[in-house]
């Protein structure tokens, strides 16, 4: 019962963490789901904040969390473990991003009112608002079920689907039981549905609630067509239905009076302008130390352009002191390497020449040509390289030393020919924010291309955010193309991410029965307009595997001797 109060914060741009723990706050942990903490979280800004699914978790009991702004954030407020917690008056701004949430409840006795979700995309878990499905008879570390919520008075605009019985499957299997949702606003024009129904909902009690004329779900009862009306305020479109919806009991009212200091409005929505000009001032103005400044500072990057004829000289441009910025132009045709190429600063390579260009390396033992390092972004464009001279496990491989700091890799307009390992690795522990491989061509390779199956420990950790492969050719090889692992049944994360588009595969095959490409636990994935020939023929072409719900697209691909397709019974098409 330690009172605490965290007010007056700036909280901002926490990228993807690619795991678990990846919170801003969390109170308390599940050993202490039945003891109350009583902390205060208020009249912060929250801003950019991606780190993981929760943003806010809340593993303890009484807490109270209002009058905060959530901008952009791709996570939720979670009502993780403890009971009778309270989020009240706090705007959720996150203009159509992707992946921005809002409430996420689960355990006894949680109070989510007044309200504003604006443009809140995100889904399943990071739903706006995700009222979950529980665990029979649960221990504190699962899922303890819903039961005597109250959710009211909130305001949804244009807000991706609501999800009620969220996590509905073998485990989580009992239902909410006793909750309210009454006169809560909801508007939006961007989906079919308002809200998703998981699993049976008749322990929800809906009534009173507010939606615009033109919504066509169909509905349980307590969903009530209705005007909406729209005044801008702070660029916010502020919703209002300005009818007499329903009448609370006195008992209810009673525990609001004691829990939030006065009634539960009787009309739908958050409706007290000046309580959302004051949480936005407090933001604005108040939040965060007086020497910090949240305005992004702009600096010149110079960048050093570098012509290299010879290995060495590529080796002397990387360690150039004079700026984390240089473009390596190529202008010769072969280069040999007595070392490998250290990546620490952000690098292009390129070349100028129309020629085969040779890479040597004199040292078989050496596990990479190439190493990206954390925290850099490495480019290749323009080349066209054989890699035949090249003993090495891998041609390029991504930070082995476990660094928290992310990278990048963008691959456009290069030929490889004649790979003897393989293409890409991504070691235990690395992660990349994004790697684009688009208009390149690879031939005559023998080995693995893109590896990401080293994180082996059943903890959700990946490797890659967004990997994005489009308009390349895969021709006469064997190995598989992709390979991407993120094990174990965490459901924090968004990613992996993988779209793979508008490729042309021919005549390439793997080794042993391995599939042509491998995604466990990619959570989204987008497989389309590709024209596979001869694709690992009497194989498999694509194995999704899954050990919690995903979702995969595989469509308008034109297959021609092309392998099977396996997949499990946790994707979702």
């Amino acid at each position: 019962q330690n009172f605490h109060s965290i007010d007056h914060n700036y909280f901002g741009y926490r990228l993807p963490l690619a795991s678990n723990t990846g919170e801003i706050i969390r109170v308390g942990v599940s050993e202490h789901c039945e003891f109350n903490s009583n902390t205060l979280i208020t009249n912060n800004l929250f801003e950019h904040c991606d780190g993981e699914a929760e943003v806010i978790s809340i593993k303890s009991g009484s807490n109270l969390i209002t009058n905060n702004v959530f901008k952009e954030c791709q996570g939720n407020v979670v009502l993780r473990h403890g009971n009778f917690n309270t989020v009240e008056n706090n705007i959720f701004l996150g203009n159509n991003k992707a992946g921005t949430g809002g409430v996420r409840v689960i355990n006894k006795g949680q109070w989510v009112v007044n309200n504003i979700f604006y443009q809140c995309r995100g889904v399943d878990f990071r739903s706006p608002l995700s009222v979950m499905n529980g665990v029979p008879n649960s221990p504190a570390y699962r899922y303890v079920p819903v039961t005597d919520a109250v959710i009211a008075n909130n305001s949804f605009v244009d807000c991706s689907p609501m999800s009620f019985c969220e996590g509905s499957d073998a485990e989580r299997s009992v239902q909410p039981k006793n909750t309210q949702f009454v006169n809560n606003l909801i508007y939006n024009t961007l989906d079919t549905a308002i809200y998703f129904q998981n699993d049976d909902i008749s322990g929800i009690h809906f009534s009173g609630n507010a939606v615009q004329t033109t919504a066509k779900q169909q509905r349980t009862n307590g969903f009530i067509n209705t005007a909406i009306t729209f005044s801008k305020l702070d660029n916010v479109g502020f919703p209002s239905a300005a009818i007499h919806l329903t009448k609370l009991s006195d008992s209810l009212q009673l525990v609001s009076i004691e829990r939030l200091h006065h009634n539960l409005f009787e009309t739908a929505g958050f409706s007290d302008m000046k309580t959302f000009k004051t949480i936005t001032a407090n933001a604005y103005s108040s939040t965060g130390a007086n020497w910090f400044s949240k305005k992004t500072a702009k600096f010149a990057i110079k960048n050093l352009v570098l012509p290299c004829a010879t290995g060495s000289q590529i080796v002397a441009a990387l360690k150039n002191t004079q700026t984390k910025n240089i473009t390596i132009v190529l202008t010769g045709n072969t280069y040999s390497f007595d070392e490998p190429l250290e990546i620490t600063k952000n690098v292009v390579i390129q070349s100028t020449t129309k020629g085969i260009i040779q890479f040597n390396m004199a040292d078989a033992n050496l596990r990479y040509c190439i190493q990206l390092h954390g925290g850099y972004a490495l480019t290749l464009k323009n080349l066209q390289i054989d890699l035949g001279n090249l003993h090495n496990q891998a041609f390029i491989t991504a930070d082995s030393s476990g660094s928290t700091l992310h990278s990048q890799l963008n691959i456009s307009n290069c030929i490889f020919k004649n790979g003897n390992q393989t293409f890409f690795n991504a070691p235990k522990s690395c992660v990349l924010d994004s790697m684009i491989v688009k208009n390149n061509v690879f031939a005559h390779f023998k080995g693995s291309l893109f590896h990401f199956g080293n994180e082996g420990d059943n903890k959700g950790y990946y490797n890659v955010e967004q990997l994005t492969m489009e308009h390349n050719r895969f021709e006469n090889g064997v190995g598989q193309i992709l390979n991407m692992l993120r094990s174990g049944k965490d459901e924090s994360t968004m990613g992996p991410l993988l779209y793979f588009r508008q490729n042309f595969i021919k005549s390439v095959q793997t080794s042993d029965n391995a599939a042509l490409l491998y995604l466990y636990g990619t959570q989204k994935s987008w497989v389309v307009n590709n024209v596979i020939v001869g694709g690992n023929a009497g194989k498999t072409l694509i194995q999704y595997e899954d050990a919690v719900k995903a979702r995969h697209i595989f469509s308008k691909n034109n297959l021609q001797s092309a392998g099977k397709i396996v997949k499990n019974k946790y994707v979702v098409d």
